[in-house]
């Protein structure tokens, strides 16, 4: 969906095709770690994630690593591009996680962050405050503030169309397991209230008289030439 939105790019950032190494943070189902080693034949793509979810058919010049990337970084080089999306509220120490980013870079080096923030509004104000929606995504906020987790690092037109179709599919295949430890565990819902009010949730994400929207982010930065 990210690089749908972005015109079928990988990433903004102004790479080199002659780049060597790349680590992808939180590489999820490793879909663009892929890509990237398909783009970038002589670069070696690392993707690390806490799941080991990746298909085990990769091109040779891509490797996955079961990794927390909370905890101190060991590598033993240091890369020409770091890329991360979808890590909201995965993250507690942000700070800690640039500075990270910032030693493992080469001099020159990328770094790129994509993700979206979960505050959903609509412009139109066809989305109520008393929306089953709104409460979800509250209590689900409230929860990961609770953890000391940071949950926040259009226009009607058609190349939207796709992107929006793909959001919703997406939110919606994630409410239940995004959530049901932090409403139950945090909040105070039973279970079966959780499943009650994701359906309800759900039903209302189909609903064409609800326009819910939230804002994408991309910022990316390049490490100085004459830094360490």
């Amino acid at each position: 969906m990210m690089t749908l939105r972005i015109g079928g790019k990988l990433h903004l950032a102004p790479l080199l095709p002659t780049i060597q190494d790349v680590l992808d943070l939180g590489t999820g189902t490793g879909i663009w770690a892929i890509q990237m080693g398909d783009e970038y034949e002589s670069a070696q793509i690392l993707g690390n994630d806490l799941s080991p979810t990746q298909p085990s058919f990769i091109p040779p010049n891509v490797r996955f690593e079961v990794d927390d990337i909370e905890e101190e970084w060991t590598y033993s080089k240091k890369f020409d591009f770091i890329h991360a999306r979808y890590l909201m509220g995965a993250i507690k120490d942000w700070p800690k996680m640039i500075e990270k980013c910032f030693k493992y870079l080469k001099p020159g080096g990328w770094i790129e962050l994509q993700d979206f923030n979960m505050q959903v509004y609509s412009m139109d104000g066809s989305l109520k405050k008393d929306s089953y929606l709104t409460r979800y995504l509250e209590e689900t906020l409230a929860g990961m503030i609770s953890l000391g987790v940071e949950p926040e690092p259009g226009p009607k037109m058609a190349e939207w169309k796709q992107v929006g179709l793909l959001n919703l599919a997406n939110f919606a295949d994630g409410l239940e397991g995004f959530s049901m430890r932090l409403l139950t565990g945090l909040r105070g819902w039973k279970k079966e209230e959780v499943e009650v009010h994701m359906a309800h949730v759900k039903k209302e994400l189909k609903t064409r008289s609800i326009h819910p929207q939230h804002d994408m982010f991309i910022v990316y930065a390049q490490k100085p030439e004459d830094a360490e």
